[in-house]
């Protein structure tokens, strides 16, 4: 099988993301449900899209894939946009969209300009068990991405209605109730699916390097995204925080995310290539 199809592939489907962000910009700011029926059918296509893409990338490799950044960009792309089409067939709720999807977007968009096919592997990068504790981390910074959308949404929304303000957000968004119960629940998830994924990681750490390896980088900020999100969980346990107090933390917890994945895997981590 060819590979030369697969960039101009992970070209296209940076255009069908942003392509079904303007669909849904259109609607949340028109309200014209047509243009969020697009939106999802276009989501629909490049998510399905994606997966072929995925599944040809393995297939051609032999691997995840997951040996660098950019890699692990498009994973993480098609793990965002799956799970809120998932959330948006399941809750009914549009709105979303029009706050989650630069995120697929951007990351897909990153992905297709940094990505190399024949970029040497080291031998742990095909391993099964790292790639096991890989997804669930990225599936978790999925999570958290949800819990920051749905954070950052409570936030606009809660300032309109102190203000007495009734526009477009009060209009177009869930209730505050709504959203910060979400905000809680995908937070939860992802601090499972982080916890589960740094066990994993300690693991695979312990069988490949003997020492050294517990303080690179980019385990160190992996760790403090655990500790934020602990006391996001931790703060909702033993004070019962919601609104806009688990808001804040969540949007901070997000972008400290964005910090370790984007900032410190391509610029200080020595042993980590995402």
């Amino acid at each position: 099988m060819p590979m030369n199809f697969l960039n101009p592939l992970a070209y296209l489907l940076a255009v069908g993301y942003g392509i079904s962000f303007l669909f849904y910009l259109l609607s949340f700011t028109t309200s014209r449900d047509a243009m969020g029926r697009w939106g999802s059918c276009l989501l629909l296509v490049s998510t399905v899209l994606h997966l072929f893409f995925l599944v040809s990338f393995t297939w051609i490799h032999k691997r995840i894939p997951l040996a660098h950044v950019t890699e692990a960009m498009t994973l993480l792309a098609w793990f965002a946009a799956t799970v809120y089409l998932i959330l948006e067939w399941r809750l009914g709720e549009k709105a979303f969209g029009t706050f989650l999807m630069p995120i697929p977007f951007a990351l897909q968009l990153i992905a297709a300009l940094g990505l190399e096919m024949n970029r040497p592997v080291a031998p742990i990068l095909r391993d099964v068990l790292f790639e096991v504790h890989a997804i669930a981390i990225l599936l978790a910074y999925a999570a958290f991405a949800l819990s920051f959308i749905a954070s950052l949404m409570y936030v606009l929304l809660y300032r309109e209605v102190t203000h007495k303000q009734w526009g477009m957000l009060y209009v177009r968004l869930p209730s505050l109730q709504f959203l910060s119960e979400f905000s809680l629940h995908a937070g939860l998830i992802g601090f499972g699916l982080i916890t589960f994924g740094i066990v994993m990681g300690s693991w695979n750490g312990i069988r490949v390097w003997s020492s050294g390896w517990s303080l690179d980088s980019k385990i160190l900020t992996t760790f403090g995204t655990w500790l934020v999100y602990g006391l996001f969980v931790l703060l909702y346990r033993l004070q019962g925080w919601r609104g806009r107090r688990n808001a804040y933390l969540s949007i901070f917890g997000f972008l400290w995310v964005l910090f370790s994945f984007l900032i410190v895997t391509n610029y200080l981590s020595g042993i980590h290539s995402f």
